[in-house]
């Protein structure tokens, strides 16, 4: 019971959670690129490759900053505890 992930308390351990908060992150960015290029796309109403291209490097800033503003959130957050 107490190898792997699991401590015998069955809690997380330390490392268990590092690792679903950036899995959490990641997928968050993610989601956050997809929304950003399918809205930006709906919104352009011009489906060519040049602008979806556009749109999705767009998508990829947006969600780069997101996600720092999230880890930078977490971290604060978890200063403060």
């Amino acid at each position: 019971m107490g190898e792997g992930k699991w401590k015998n308390t069955g809690k997380l351990s330390i490392i268990s959670r590092v690792e679903m908060n950036q899995k959490r992150i990641i997928a968050q960015v993610i989601a956050a690129i997809l929304l950003y290029t399918v809205i930006s796309l709906i919104l352009e109403k011009e489906y060519t490759q040049s602008i979806i291209l556009k749109e999705l490097g767009e998508g990829l800033i947006f969600g780069i900053i997101y996600g720092l503003f999230i880890w930078i959130r977490e971290k604060w957050k978890n200063k403060k505890e």
